[in-house]
């Protein structure tokens, strides 16, 4: 019997929505779909070469293979497929190959995850290695399902060049680690490790996609004989497209997981104490557990979140009187560890953040200097929220804060010190990894959540943003800070992007600091992913015809203010606060060039600068300029000499207060 396969170009995605993808062939006319379409010229005359006769470039290609020579001709179609981004459907069975999206997971390499019913994916992240192992259910014996990620990495012979977890009758899972042949010729052999949970062993194999070299400190041992030998792949088209129910035959404690872009995630199953229960997890920590008398009603909340039916779930769910629910940010106390990550220039996925915290737990080493200097941080600026008094600085430091407030501040600390940050053990506030490239990427991305840090990267990243992004419908703000020139002297402020929901729908906009703003609404989520990706592209982003609309807002009073210190070669640039001043005075200016600017927003490029001057032994060493409008309305233009930095300050602090009038008079000016 011939197998029929099914290809197409996918929609433009970030995501490869699986079963979207599925539904939507399965629901169309396929007779309707094979016509001609004029991108698919160049797969078709690939498809042609692969399978020895002339195949016609259509929207949805037909194939059928012999399956004589299935092996060779399908292992050349996946091939192309991953090379071209295409769909391949095996029959009416569902998705064989699912090239669809961007790369989630942010490895050196090319990554491929596949389910022992022989689905391909080119995405490695959390929501895929879910599908997979749902894909993987499909079969009638849920046991020795299994979920492989290989890799091209190229110190493969030191790392590893594929891993593998399998479900095992007791309700473990076995991962078992490949190692590709060394230069040498040599091999190492095969190695396991067995872990209780489909939690745990998920994520050992993420980290594994994102190239994290610490999984090689957990317990592996050598494969045993045959211990190494995955299930054969099969091609079973008489498999159903989904089998929901398959939680009836996982053991107690292994449970599945469906995900909704806007609701979150559905955790279902029987728990470890058998009983058949539900955990919705939405995307802002709302976290609500019911358990259920049947499968039968369960399966019929299973039901009603796949097919969108809001209401019913929530009648369930949230409005069922045997439901648990629970806010983690709204704990009295904050549970925290902080870590510094290998250092390495790509990001690392959240998961693997997660992961790192839990193994550096479980293995814990004392602290660096850069520890220890954050841990004095926290121990001096955060001292009346430490539930249990000044922190022990470790190499993974455990902290307990008192909430709320506790969660900018500790945000605040952790991008300065550069500390990845997670909370009760699954959130990460702040993910410090990656290599920062000046000039070709945007500022760290942040989500927002009622104007607080929610999460936050060092590293922008599409991964970051794929994360980013459920939150935002959610009703959290996606934003990109990003440095441009402002005003005619040519001063660098923040220009701020941000992707948030309204009524529903995606919406974006780009704030300038003084207040002018551009908008577009209502943008698909590739529109948003794009517009995120050029964030750091001032001349891209402040195009004006990106844009539908654009008006004034006015500044909030301590957002009006920006600063400039250039101290040698060094310049930084930021928001104004009051303690700047101070550090000024206390390190001062002492190298001719070095200046202090502030400018602000609100003004017609009205400044304020101190800078020391070129000659070593001036008697004024200092020169104060001032660009502002009078009390009179009258545009003033400064230049002033002083010997002591305490009094050129006070211009700095006379224009922050809005009093420059005085000082200057008193200090005898003369105009430019």
């Amino acid at each position: 019997m011939p197998i029929t396969l099914h290809i197409l170009k996918p929609p433009a995605s970030v995501i490869a929505v699986h079963h979207e993808l599925v539904n939507a062939l399965y629901s169309a006319d396929l007779d309707l779909q094979h016509v001609p379409d004029p991108s698919m010229r160049d797969a078709a005359a690939k498809l042609s070469q692969i399978v020895g006769y002339e195949v016609p470039a259509q929207k949805v290609i037909t194939l059928e293979i012999d399956p004589a020579n299935a092996d060779q001709q399908m292992s050349q179609i996946e091939e192309l497929a991953f090379f071209d981004k295409l769909l391949v459907f095996l029959g009416d069975a569902g998705l064989y190959v699912n090239a669809s999206g961007e790369d989630l997971q942010e490895t050196f390499v090319p990554v491929q995850m596949t389910s022992s019913t022989g689905t391909v994916w080119r995405q490695v992240g959390e929501r895929t290695v879910d599908f997979a192992f749902e894909d993987a259910l499909r079969a009638p014996d849920p046991v020795g399902a299994w979920i492989l990620v290989v890799t091209t990495y190229r110190k493969a012979d030191t790392y590893g060049g594929s891993l593998s977890m399998r479900l095992e009758a007791d309700g473990q899972w076995t991962l078992t680690l490949r190692y590709v042949p060394a230069e040498s010729g040599g091999q190492k052999p095969a190695q396991t490790l067995r872990v209780p949970t489909y939690e745990e062993a998920r994520a050992i194999l993420l980290a594994f996609a994102d190239i994290c070299e610490e999984i090689h400190e957990l317990d592996w041992r050598d494969a045993a004989p045959g211990e190494a030998t995955l299930r054969p792949m099969a091609y079973m088209q008489s498999m159903p497209l989904r089998r929901l129910d398959a939680v009836a035959d996982l053991p107690a404690g292994t449970m599945m997981r469906l995900h909704n872009l806007s609701w979150g995630e559905l955790r279902y199953g029987r728990d470890a104490s058998g009983a058949w229960n539900a955990t919705e997890t939405g995307l802002l920590g709302v976290r609500i557990s019911r358990d259920f008398d049947t499968l039968d009603e369960l399966m019929a909340l299973v039901y009603s979140y796949v097919t969108g039916q809001g209401s019913e779930v929530s009648e369930m769910m949230q409005n069922h009187s045997r439901a648990r629910t629970e806010f983690v940010w709204d704990r009295d106390v904050v549970e925290v560890t902080a870590m510094v990550l290998p250092e390495r220039s790509a990001p690392f996925m959240n998961s693997t953040i997660r992961f790192l915290h839990h193994n550096r737990a479980c293995r814990n080493r004392p602290a660096s200097a850069q520890m220890r200097d954050f841990v004095d941080s926290v121990n001096r600026e955060l001292a009346d929220f430490l539930v249990d008094g000044p922190a022990e600085p470790a190499d993974l430091t455990s902290l307990r804060l008192r909430n709320p407030g506790a969660i900018p501040q500790l945000y605040a600390l952790a991008k300065r010190s550069g500390v990845s940050v997670v909370v009760h053990g699954d959130h990460v506030l702040y993910n410090s990894s990656g290599e920062y490239k000046q000039a070709s990427e945007p500022d760290p991305a942040v989500v927002f959540n009622n104007g607080l840090p929610f999460l936050g990267w060092k590293v922008p990243s599409l991964n970051a943003f794929t994360e980013a992004i459920g939150k935002v419908a959610a009703g959290c703000v996606l934003s990109v800070l990003v440095e441009g020139p402002f005003g005619t002297r040519g001063h660098r402020a923040d220009y701020q992007t941000m992707i948030f929901d309204k009524d529903g729908q995606l919406t974006t906009t780009l704030l300038y600091p003084d207040g002018t703003y551009f908008e577009r609404d209502n943008i698909s989520l590739d529109d948003a992913s794009w517009i995120y990706s050029i964030a750091g592209d001032f001349k891209r982003i402040t195009d004006p015809s990106l844009w539908e609309r654009s008006g004034k807002v006015q500044v909030e009073e301590n957002r009006r203010l920006l600063h400039v210190l250039k101290i040698g070669p060094t310049e930084s640039a930021g928001r104004f606060h009051p303690v700047a001043i101070e550090r000024i005075l206390s390190s001062g200016l002492n190298n001719a060039g070095d200046r202090y600017c502030i400018l602000d927003v609100t003004g017609d490029d009205a400044f304020v600068e101190v800078r020391r001057v070129d000659q070593e032994e001036d008697v004024l060493p200092y020169i104060v300029e001032a660009h502002y409008v009078g009390d009179d309305d009258v545009t003033r233009n400064y230049s002033l000499r002083f010997a002591d930095l305490q009094v050129a300050m006070r211009a700095v602090s006379d224009f922050v207060a809005g009093d420059m009038d005085q000082v200057l008079m008193e200090a005898f000016p003369f105009k430019l």
